[in-house]
């Protein structure tokens, strides 16, 4: 299923579920660590996708020691959608 989404995912898709559903597969494969790492990957081949950036914000924010990480993605993404 991993391998499937990830050749969808370079379709560059506008909706987040598909990344909120790469992060879920990853966790659940015991692979949890590259969630971040993959979401950055994405995110930076594809600057403007707002959902894709919210989720990378979202995944930030799980974790304390990123959470500095995510207020400053947030700032960015914001300017992106003014």
């Amino acid at each position: 299923a991993l391998r499937h989404l990830e050749a969808v995912l370079t379709l560059r898709p506008q909706r987040a579920e598909r990344f909120e559903r790469l992060a879920d597969l990853l966790r659940q494969s015991g692979r949890g660590d590259e969630v971040i790492p993959a979401l950055r990957r994405y995110a930076a081949a594809d600057t403007t996708n707002l959902p894709l950036q919210a989720v990378l914000g979202a995944e930030l924010a799980r974790l304390p020691a990123t959470r500095p990480a995510a207020d400053e993605h947030f700032s960015r993404v914001g300017t992106l959608s003014n």
